[in-house]
C-alpha cells in the first residue's frame, strides 16, 4: 500500500520515528510521562497504519501498534531508569492503537455505504 500513498508513507515513517525519539531523549529520567501521552500517540499510529493498510488489513495495524507500545515500554525497562516504564502505558498505547484503527475503519464503513446507497441518475435517451 505504500506505493500507492507514498506521501502517507513518509508521514507515517517520520512519525513513528519522533515517537521513538522522543522515548529516550529529554524528559525526565525521574518523572516518567502521563499515561494519556501514550493513548494520543497510538491513536495517531492506528490512524496512519490503517491508512496505510487495505480494508480488510484493519488487524495487521493494530497488532502493529500493539507490539509497537510493546516494545516501547520493554526498551524503556532495559534503558531507562528503574520504574520509568509501566504496564498503564503499554494498556494505553494499545487502547490508542485501537481507538485510531476504529475510527478509520469506522470512516471508510461509512464511506462505502455512502457510495452504495447514493442514488444513480437516470440512464438519458436522447431518442426519447
Amino acid at each position: 500500500m505504500a506505493r500507492s500513498h507514498p506521501i502517507l508513507a513518509i508521514v507515517t515513517a517520520l512519525y513513528l520515528a519522533l515517537i521513538a525519539t522522543f522515548t529516550f531523549i529529554g524528559g525526565d529520567d525521574e518523572q516518567p510521562p502521563s499515561p494519556v501521552w501514550a493513548l494520543v500517540v497510538f491513536i495517531g499510529v492506528g490512524l496512519l497504519l490503517t491508512a496505510l493498510s487495505s480494508p480488510r488489513r484493519w488487524w495487521v495495524a493494530l497488532g502493529f501498534g500493539w507490539l509497537g507500545a510493546a516494545w516501547i515500554e520493554a526498551a524503556q525497562s532495559v534503558w531507562r531508569p528503574p520504574g520509568y516504564a509501566s504496564i498503564v502505558d503499554l494498556a494505553f498505547g494499545a487502547l490508542g492503537t485501537v481507538i485510531g484503527v476504529g475510527l478509520v475503519v469506522a470512516v471508510r464503513a461509512l464511506r462505502a455505504r455512502a457510495i452504495v446507497t447514493a442514488p444513480t441518475a437516470a440512464p438519458v435517451h436522447p431518442h426519447s
